[in-house]
């Protein structure tokens, strides 16, 4: 019998998303779009997983997930949310034993990870009372000053690492840029990816620390590479949404550059169409700033509607990237429909501006999109994050593609 997901939010295109990007695995897919009706469905099936969003009305995720321990102690619990803060997360792993915090928006290949990572786990089942005279010990976990200081400590002591996922040219396979990525490993909670970290970092009051970190990091990563000859390679680093909001960023990307002796056309800055939409005045202008430093400016997560097309039309955009697993798909097998991908493409291309497709993880799809016309392609199958591509390989067919990945 297929494994059975709960997917609970408010807003049905997010359900639709999650049940696209989680299909091909398989599951037994059951929504909701409130708490209540999340308890109805799991009185009455076996869930295996529940992935809920936080901010919900009337009850939110983390009420829902509290519940979700006492009754259905077996189902497993992730938060998916874009609108999480330290007291939110922290009820959510005090109260209802959090499996995973993944951030929104998503990327498909590491939440399949996820899920299929906790699903191999012994399960924990029934929490079983312990005498009166001997109280059990419950583990420890983080309230929210424990999590901020936690975070604050592995800053300063360097254990936020960052690694490289590698971006290639579609035509001829040569990996043309590498993408920075920050993770954590937190003692209860598992790792924390990229955009956790970002997210923690504004709540925390920490974010120019990480930032500047972040791109110092990636700065000082790219020079040594230029200076081994490597001088063609970019740097994509993505800017959080504080960043973007600060009128002081474009100095200090400026100055960056020139203290560690890189060219603004090797940086490549990423930013999320969803953050711009949110204070479009305030980002639109430091974006207008950002450009006139030379470097070139990304516009992540995006998706062919009129609030994406009208961020396009204003701003000084030269690459833009999709995820390839959240395009509507024709089928279950992961493969998007290639009518959406190309509308998307000839869209941009008309506009000067190039492609990234990401979230690649089938030498199928890696066809598909080069049929499309996409300029860059990026995900696991042109290497993880962290194990950066040798040079030296270059990929020149997609035989040769399909010789090296599989």
């Amino acid at each position: 019998m297929n494994q059975t997901l709960l997917l609970v939010d408010d807003e049905a295109q997010v359900r639709r998303a999650l049940r696209r990007s989680l299909a091909a695995d398989g599951y037994r897919i059951l929504e909701a779009d409130c708490g209540a009706r999340a308890l109805k469905l799991l009185a009455a099936n076996r869930v295996d997983v529940i992935l809920t969003d936080q901010r919900m009305p009337e009850m939110s995720g983390a009420e829902l997930l509290r519940r979700a321990r006492r009754d259905y102690p077996e189902t497993l619990r992730i938060m998916v949310s874009g609108q999480c803060d330290v007291d939110s997360l922290a009820q959510a792993v005090n109260d209802a034993d959090l499996h995973r915090f993944v951030h929104k928006p998503w990327d498909d290949l590491r939440l399949r990870g996820i899920i299929q990572k906790i699903l191999k786990a012994p399960r924990r089942g029934p929490v079983k009372q312990a005498p009166k005279a001997e109280p059990a010990l419950q583990p420890t976990r983080p309230s929210p000053l424990s999590l901020v200081t936690d975070f604050n400590q592995a800053l300063q002591e360097g254990h936020i690492i960052q690694s490289y996922l590698p971006v290639i040219t579609a035509g001829h396979g040569e990996m043309t840029a590498v993408e920075a990525a920050l993770r954590w490993q937190h003692p209860d909670l598992g790792t924390a990816q990229h955009e956790d970290l970002m997210v923690l970092g504004d709540t925390c009051n920490a974010d120019k620390v990480l930032n500047t970190r972040y791109l110092c990091d990636g700065l000082e990563q790219l020079r040594q590479w230029h200076a081994c000859k490597l001088d063609h390679l970019q740097m994509v680093v993505r800017l959080s949404e504080r960043m973007l909001a600060n009128p002081f960023t474009p100095q200090l990307i400026r100055q960056l550059l020139c203290d560690h002796g890189v060219s603004p056309t090797s940086l490549i800055l990423a930013c999320s169409a969803i953050n711009i939409r949110q204070a479009p005045d305030d980002i639109c202008g430091t974006l207008q700033k950002l450009r006139q430093t030379g470097v070139t400016l990304c516009i992540d997560d995006f998706r062919l509607d009129q609030a994406n097309m009208m961020l396009l039309e204003s701003l000084p955009i030269g690459l833009l990237r999709f995820n390839h697993g959240n395009c509507p798909y024709s089928n279950t097998s992961g493969i998007a429909d290639p009518s959406a991908c190309q509308a998307l493409v000839d869209y941009a291309h008309a506009r000067g501006i190039k492609v990234i497709a990401g979230g690649i993880e089938k030498t199928n799809c890696h066809y598909q999109l080069l049929i499309s016309g996409c300029d860059y392609l990026q995900g696991s199958l042109y290497g993880e994050t962290g194990q950066l591509c040798d040079q030296s390989q270059v990929l020149l067919t997609p035989e040769a593609i399909q010789d090296r990945y599989h």
